[in-house]
């Protein structure tokens, strides 16, 4: 574990806390799901913008965290270059939001929950049902590969004390927001497999 695994971890942890779950919090409140994702410049330092699934409000089943963040990365006047950005997102990146990280050119990609604690702690096993589903028997996506490189969060945290408790944090504020999200989806006009 360097100083610098550290310092990002602290940083995209922040940016979740910061940025992403309040954009969440008014999302579910409106039927979406948990999922929410950020661009950040400059080493990590600088928050590019942030945004939140809109599967419900926006309509669209497509809309999930990571492409809304995609799309609305795009949408801005000016931004950076996506190669030289980093991209959090709150939970793995399904495989449509991965395919679409590689064909937006993010290269340095970082997510807080696996597909297992989604399914396990959120309740929402579409990640891995899909995986399975369409691409058995390869169950997984290859975090390291041309395109980007994807890491788990808690690679950076290791054994840091402070750090994992501020997951532990996120984690409780989330199954939060994912309980509200299960009373609500059957409210929602969009059909939940």
């Amino acid at each position: 574990m360097t100083k610098q695994n550290t310092n990002l971890a602290r940083r995209l942890l922040k940016v979740i806390a910061d940025d992403i779950l309040p954009l969440t919090t008014i999302g579910v409140g409106k039927g979406d799901k948990v999922f929410g994702a950020a661009v950040l410049s400059g080493g990590a330092n600088e928050l590019v913008m942030a945004s939140t699934n809109r599967e419900h409000s926006g309509g669209c089943p497509l809309w999930h965290g990571e492409m809304a963040a995609i799309a609305d990365y795009f949408a801005l006047p000016s931004r950076p270059a996506a190669g030289e950005c980093v991209f959090v997102s709150t939970h793995e990146p399904c495989p449509m939001c991965a395919s679409a990280l590689a064909w937006s050119g993010f290269g340095e990609v970082y997510y807080l929950f696996d597909y297992a604690d989604t399914a396990k702690v959120f309740n929402i096993p579409h990640d891995e049902n899909i995986l399975h589903e369409l691409f058995s028997p390869c169950i997984e996506l290859r975090r390291d590969n041309k395109f980007f490189k994807m890491t788990p969060i808690s690679e950076l945290i290791g054994n840091d004390n402070e750090l994992q408790k501020l997951r532990a944090e996120l984690e409780n504020r989330y199954r939060v927001l994912s309980d509200e999200y299960q009373r609500r989806k059957d409210l929602t006009s969009i059909p939940l497999k």
